[in-house]
């Protein structure tokens, strides 16, 4: 599936907050440095722990780096060194970034070849839900730069709909075939885009053609 440009919102990309605690189990003060790789990220670079003291150390996931709709997971390792000693103390940090994520049949674009004028043809595309999240979507046809009503053209059934996670559904696409303005054949393009709310914008490329059917017979009279 094609999907445009455009960057996740700031109010769908908040930080996420987490902790755990660490204990001074050993018979020394400790001094701790902390290394916290982002996008994570720590309220402490290095810290003294005290006999038995417990500290709280509060970890921040910060998606704000995302500039696309892919879903995906952050894996890193916070690392605990201590001064004066070459042990080192792995905690595992992870950061699931998620987002609705729709998969097409057709894909991308759908050519409905030649038709008679003023006759209808429908394809249908599967629309499947590949993300772990509910996805609602709503399809938009864009106007047509020559002028031509694209509405009266092109038809998309439902406009809206919503999908559960790994489920599918028909949306289906009707094309009109419509002579020009002259009453001759002519062929048309459409873009349709579906948004998907809290997720990517895909495009659907549509293209068409009207045949005006013209003939002549010759003779029409037969003089025997």
């Amino acid at each position: 599936e094609e999907n445009r440009n455009v960057s996740p919102s700031m109010s769908l990309l908040e930080p996420m907050h987490d902790n755990f605690q660490i204990t001074n189990n050993s018979k020394l003060p400790l001094h701790i440095y902390v290394d916290c790789p982002s996008p994570f990220s720590c309220n402490f670079s290095e810290f003294d722990i005290e006999l038995s003291e417990t500290k709280t150390i509060y970890v921040t996931f910060d998606p704000s780096f995302k500039k696309d709709f892919i879903s995906e997971t952050i894996a890193k390792k916070l690392v605990f060194s201590y001064k004066g000693h070459p042990l080192t103390t792995t905690v595992s940090l992870r950061g699931i970034i998620a987002f609705p994520n729709l998969s097409f049949s057709p894909a991308e674009k759908i050519n409905f070849g030649i038709l008679m004028t003023n006759t209808e043809q429908s394809r249908d595309v599967d629309v499947t839900n590949v993300s772990e999240l509910p996805a609602d979507f709503q399809w938009q046809l864009l106007p047509s730069k020559s002028g031509v009503e694209i509405a009266k053209i092109f038809d998309i059934y439902p406009t809206r709909s919503h999908l559960e996670p790994g489920e599918k559904a028909v949306t289906r696409f009707s094309f009109f075939s419509l002579s020009n303005a002259e009453g001759k054949s002519a062929r048309y393009q459409g873009t349709a885009i579906c948004h998907v709310t809290g997720g990517p914008e895909y495009t659907m490329k549509l293209k068409g053609g009207s045949a005006f059917i013209q003939y002549k017979i010759e003779p029409r009279h037969f003089d025997f």
